[in-house]
């Protein structure tokens, strides 16, 4: 049976980390897959000492890591022009690999590229495949897969293109992130996952409404198109046995009863894994 995730950013703004953890817990989830900024509270560029907090907030929660953001992909892209930027990149990555392993995180959710105004495909493509076979050794050493998510970044927008970008980084440490609502503007999620199969670490769970195309498509859960009766199967054909984590925007009003709905829609799509 797979474990019932929550990304932090499902609990809105207006709750502390420990709050979100004790929330979590009280409304059914399994573990929270947190991210962390470049400042703030709790950050990539908080003290160990400070960080280890949050392994105490799930030890006394008794909601488990799955997972983390790693880096900081939008702001310091690892395909970008300016090399200071991609230098800043790597680094953020470097210490999210360390800050994950440190809190018993087995995997990192990993956006290697942004095809952009100059970034070609074909650099987007070279660069970060360098990039990551720079990260594969630290991240094999400590124990962190780093998961390749399919997102909006005009990149790997074929499962075909995806699973060839994972097994050229030769590395039993870098997999797919497959996200169910991301492909559904261009693709049917139970495809993907036909294709992609063993090489999927872990998945998000939101919908999407096809006909509409662009952001606005993503949509409450079980009000779009993901037909989860025939992407849960896929998943189990799949072998895949591991967390389904939701990754859907925060209630803005009454976020609390919010998470508790949430909670219960997830119940239902996990119901139809065989």
């Amino acid at each position: 049976m797979l474990k019932k995730g929550i990304r932090d950013g499902c609990f809105g703004d207006s709750l502390t980390l420990e709050e979100k953890f004790k929330l979590g817990a009280a409304t059914g989830f399994d573990g929270i897959e947190i991210s962390l900024p470049e400042e703030g509270e709790y950050s990539l560029e908080s003290p160990d000492s400070k960080l280890a907090e949050i392994k105490d907030m799930s030890e006394s929660s008794g909601l488990a890591l799955p997972s983390m953001g790693g880096g900081i992909p939008w702001d310091y892209p690892l395909t970008d022009p300016d090399k200071a930027v991609r230098e800043r990149g790597m680094e953020a990555m470097r210490r999210t690999i360390d800050i994950a392993a440190n809190l018993g995180v087995d995997s990192l959710l990993v956006i290697t590229a942004r095809v952009e105004e100059g970034v070609s495909y074909k650099d987007a493509w070279e660069v970060s495949q360098a990039a990551l076979r720079e990260l594969v050794p630290q991240a094999e050493d400590k124990g962190v897969h780093l998961l390749i998510e399919n997102v909006w970044n005009n990149f790997l927008y074929s499962p075909m293109e995806m699973a060839r970008y994972i097994d050229e980084a030769e590395s039993d440490y870098v997999g797919a992130y497959f996200d169910c609502g991301n492909v559904v503007a261009f693709g049917y999620p139970e495809h993907w996952i036909e294709v992609l199969g063993a090489r999927i670490g872990k998945v998000h769970i939101k919908d999407y409404i096809r006909s509409r195309r662009n952001y606005d498509g993503f949509c409450p859960l079980l009000e779009g198109d993901v037909d989860w009766k025939l992407v849960m199967p896929s998943l189990k054909d799949a072998g895949y046995d591991d967390w389904a984590t939701l990754e859907v925007n925060a209630y803005s009003v009454y976020p609390e009863e919010g998470v508790a709905e949430l909670s219960r829609q997830l119940d239902i799509i996990l119901a139809e894994y065989p």
